[in-house]
């Protein structure tokens, strides 16, 4: 009802249908309405507009002559129409690749397009062409660099297209990261996933995957639509666990890699968070791994040297994974070659002309070939109008003042649309951009009819718009102004909450984001948590931990302790270990954290196991003792089985470690309630693990199996790891025993651990699945078992096995004889160990490692094992070092 050109054109209809009455009645009604809600008359168009009606002085429209264009609603927009071509002109096929020398019929058709508005001719791209087909499918990235209007992405696509021609053609997957959506998790990745489900090969290749239900849940937190496709019966996910999702986006795409060759491509990487660069990394080592036929390749600007790019990038060049393609700028010869395509007659002077004015930049060559048609210089036809050929260049080496030429033409309602869709990005919304720039959908429609015809936007689906380069966002943005730019900025976050009213979760980052902009901090806190737990459901650790700290900076006093919690956890999550301790000490020393019982057992479990996942035992020891008279009981008896857990791994007092571990024991046994039911059966197998390091390896069998039984029935995260690895510590000490029911132990819980996506865990199942394959002297098995345990391990930062597995492929050298690479990986093993004060697997590598140095070196190591067994009752290895002390002791 507000909207007056609405309202305008309903009152013409009214006058020019003869009801001239309901003109009247429908204008006073507008009057009135905007006297009492507003406050405010009629504009001055719709005032005239009036007395024209009562006057009777409207003049009758027109009808168009039937040769004149009618403006295309905006659905069309999609389509680019053409005029005709002449009879039996050629068109070149898309992407076709120019040579040095003239091709008539082709170059006729390219210079129509190219005269009348399309893309240039594509030139000089021959070698990097025929290096992206030569490196596809072969387990690399390929990344495409270069500076901005370089070409990158005509390259990439014309890869894609003459790649269809292929036989089966593959499936090509985009997404493109943005400036704006910089800290959105994973957002390239997920709009390529939902170009997947857009795809019209889509509804019967789904059918054909073979994909277990956990993985197809794990790839639905990325694109919700996936879990249409799941089996009934998949299993809920409990908990954020990043391992999982990028095991479950990898069996995805390996999934259709098995069926179809598949192509994915990441537009402006440089703008990509970091867990997708990450997630990305891991696709590219995967895929090189099974040999499977998925290419991915990227476009960026050049990688600057501290971003998280770089660090990828040389990740990468390090395992042989990147095929590095570095664009420059067209030479004078390619320039020619395309002017010539362009207009074969003048092809040397314009040719020349385009050289000295854009410096072989393409987006630049582009730009003046719209110039000069615009002014008259090059024809329809592809004729060169040599008088009206520049001397020198049109615009300064910066492309910039072309494109402020071209804004500067522009309507102020285009305009108006134009800004507003600056402070969006390169991509934007029409509905957005519309309430933003505060004009009706009428207006903004014509609006984005007016900056098509320009050429400054493309359409893309639903009412989504894109703009024609980066480098007009750019220049556009430099002309808004610092003031205006903080207001659009506002403007936009309102138009987000106004539309995403019902679901804020969905644009929390980038709310936070615009409110960051337009200098509102207060507003960008409090959406801040919403992204941080969006952020955490996908397992973006490090996205989560920036929103969580920005969350931090509005918070109220009683909203700190919850917030410092989640920001804790997320650094802890995401491998920050001395972050989250501090973090989460903070949290501790807030009065506000004894109203939140729930909050506090969190920031105690995660600060205990950030301080022993850094071998800060002492630290972790005084943590319990200060807690040990805590009123509440859950965090009396998680303070417990901390201290014994900290004195366990420590080795040095291994009788206080069970004394604590059995008072947690007993209290948990009498009030099962003060607990989660998970907490006893961490207990019982923590004293398992004691019994075993002590030699009484009967009674932690006996452990681990009431561990396993009493997780059995519970459903949480903690239970089901508690079972997971009370099957694997079965099979290892039964092996130690000789009973042959190890084996079944291992296969099950490498089978749990997989079907429930706990890939956390696999580490220790590989190591013990290896090992009874090196008792089988099975040393192929046994070596493929450590590496795959290896891999996962420094995938997840996991130190302690790290250390274990790597000394496991010692183990394994040694069976060969290969006694230099033994001593190698011992030696490694060892260092790794000492570094994190694991006492128990420092003195069995030293036990392995004494036998393969010389006398005097090896009775050292011999010598400071024994200190530790003996210090710590390391009873199960004493007996090899008796043994070994008398062997060594014996040699000269």
């Amino acid at each position: 009802p507000f909207q007056e050109d609405l309202q305008r054109a309903a009152l013409r209809l009214h006058y020019l249908a003869g009801d001239r009455a309901g003109a009247i009645r429908r204008y006073e009604e507008l009057r009135r309405l905007l006297d009492e809600e507003m406050g405010v008359p009629p504009m001055a168009e719709t005032r005239a507009l009036y007395d024209a009606i009562i006057t009777d002085t409207l003049p009758l429209p027109v009808p168009p002559r039937p040769a004149e264009a009618v403006r295309l609603p905006l659905d069309a927009l999609q389509t680019v129409v053409t005029p005709s071509l002449p009879p039996g002109t050629a068109v070149a096929a898309p992407g076709e690749v120019a040579s040095g020398e003239h091709v008539n019929g082709a170059a006729e058709g390219e210079m129509a397009e190219a005269a009348f508005g399309g893309a240039p001719p594509f030139v000089g791209r021959d070698a990097e062409l025929a290096l992206l087909h030569q490196r596809r499918g072969r387990g690399q990235l390929l990344l495409v660099e270069g500076e901005a209007g370089i070409g990158k992405t005509r390259l990439i696509q014309t890869f894609l297209a003459q790649s269809a021609a292929g036989a089966p053609p593959p499936l090509t997957l985009v997404g493109r990261a943005r400036e704006l959506e910089s800290r959105l998790p994973y957002q390239p990745l997920i709009e390529a996933l939902r170009g997947l489900l857009a795809s019209p090969d889509w509804p019967a290749l789904q059918p054909q995957l073979q994909l277990p239900a956990i993985w197809w849940l794990e790839a639905a937190r990325l694109a919700p639509e996936l879990a249409h496709y799941q089996p009934a019966a998949a299993p809920p996910v409990r908990s954020a666990d990043e391992s999982r999702l990028w095991e479950g986006t990898w069996q995805l795409f390996a999934a259709i890699a098995r069926i179809r060759p598949v192509m994915l491509f990441l537009d402006d990487l440089h703008w990509a968070d970091g867990a997708t660069l990450g997630l990305l990394g891991y696709l590219v080592r995967q895929s090189g791994a099974a040999g499977l036929p998925l290419t991915v390749l990227a476009a960026s600007r050049p990688v600057a040297p501290r971003s998280e790019l770089n660090s990828l990038v040389h990740s990468l060049l390090r395992e042989e994974r990147l095929a590095r393609l570095t664009l420059d700028r067209l030479n004078a010869d390619e320039v020619i070659t395309l002017a010539r395509r362009i207009s074969p007659t003048y092809g040397y002077p314009l040719g020349s002309w385009l050289f000295r004015s854009s410096e072989g930049n393409p987006f630049v060559l582009a730009e003046l070939l719209r110039y000069a048609r615009a002014h008259g210089i090059l024809t329809p036809d592809g004729q060169v109008n040599l008088s009206l050929l520049p001397t020198g260049p049109v615009v300064p080496p910066s492309v910039y003042a072309l494109i402020q030429a071209r804004l500067a033409g522009l309507s102020d309602a285009a305009r108006r649309v134009l800004d507003a869709a600056v402070a969006v990005g390169r991509e934007f919304d029409f509905e957005v951009v519309a309430r933003a720039a505060a004009l009706s959908d009428s207006a903004a429609l014509d609006a984005l009819d007016e900056l098509h015809r320009a050429r400054l936007i493309q359409p893309l689906e639903h009412l989504r718009f894109t703009f024609d380069h980066s480098l007009t966002v750019e220049v556009a943005y430099q002309e808004v102004g610092e003031v205006r730019h903080r207001l659009l900025h506002r403007r936009v976050a309102a138009a987000l909450e106004s539309i995403y009213h019902d679901r804020l979760d969905e644009v929390a980052g980038l709310l936070v984001q615009h409110y960051i902009e337009g200098e509102q901090p207060e507003q960008a806190a409090k959406y801040a948590w919403q992204a941080g737990q969006r952020a955490v459901g996908l397992a973006a650790w490090k996205e989560a931990a920036d929103f969580f700290e920005q969350a931090l900076a509005g918070a109220s006093p009683g909203q700190r302790p919850r917030v410092l919690a989640a920001l804790g956890n997320a650094q802890l999550q995401g491998g920050k270990l001395a972050q989250a301790t501090e973090t989460l000490r903070a949290a501790l020393a807030l009065p506000e954290l004894a109203n939140t019982p729930a909050t506090l057992r969190e920031v105690v479990q995660g600060l205990g196991e950030a301080l022993l996942l850094q071998g800060r035992y002492p630290e972790a020891v005084e943590l319990a003792r200060s807690l040990a008279g805590h009123p509440l009981a859950a965090v009396r008896v998680g303070a417990e089985f901390l201290w014994g857990a900290a004195l366990s791994m420590e080795g040095e007092d291994m009788a206080g470690a069970a004394a604590h571990l059995r008072t947690a024991e007993a209290h948990l046994r009498a009030h099962p309630g003060d607990a989660p039911p998970a907490l006893l059966a961490q207990v019982i197998f923590e004293l398992g693990n004691q019994d075993a390091q002590q030699g009484r390896l009967t009674d932690a069998v006996a452990r681990y199996q009431e561990a396993l039984a009493l997780t059995a029935a519970l459903d949480s995260d903690e239970a089901l790891r508690v079972h997971v690895l009370a099957h694997n510590n079965l099979a290892y000490h039964l092996h130690l025993l000789g009973d042959p029911a190890a084996a079944g132990y291992a296969q099950r819980g490498s089978e749990l651990a997989r079907d429930k996506g706990l890939l956390a865990l696999l580490p220790y199942l590989l190591s013990t699945r290896g090992e009874l394959a090196l008792a089988e002297g099975d040393l192929a098995s046994a070596e493929r078992y450590f590496q795959q345990g290896l891999a996962h391990a420094q995938r997840l930062s996991h130190p302690e096995r790290i250390a274990g597995l790597t000394a496991n492929l010692g183990l394994v050298a040694q069976r060969r004889g290969q006694t230099e690479l033994a001593v190698h990986r011992f030696t490694t093993a060892l260092a790794q160990a000492d570094a994190i004060s694991n006492r128990f697997l420092a003195a069995q590598i030293r036990l392995w490692l004494a036998p393969l140095l010389p006398p005097d070196e090896g009775r050292a190591h011999l010598a400071a094992a024994r200190t530790v067994i003996t210090s710590s009752g390391y009873r199960r290895l004493e007996a090899e070092l008796a043994r070994l002390e008398e062997a060594v002791g014996s040699r000269p």
